[in-house]
């Protein structure tokens, strides 16, 4: 899962930084505004990492079935057409 922690951490830091940059534009915004803004990046932040699982997830089930239809295949008996 080491792999799955690393995209996970670049995809927070990528979001972080897009949110200070936004912040700083946005310096005469009220403070309800600025929570509001870093609520809105936090959803966005959980909503991207939840996809990238999800996709992930898929990917390793189709591999999986790919593998375990691989195996099904090698296990089968040679048919005789003879």
């Amino acid at each position: 899962m080491f792999y799955f922690d690393v995209c996970d951490r670049e995809v927070f830091l990528s979001f972080r930084k897009a949110a200070v940059k936004n912040l700083r534009a946005n310096s005469d915004s009220s403070e309800p505004e600025i929570m509001m803004g870093i609520k809105h990046i936090s959803l966005l932040l959980e909503d991207a990492v939840a996809d990238y699982q999800r996709r992930s997830l898929t990917l390793l089930h189709c591999v999986k079935n790919y593998n375990d239809k691989q195996v099904d295949t090698a296990a089968a008996p040679p048919s005789d057409h003879s």
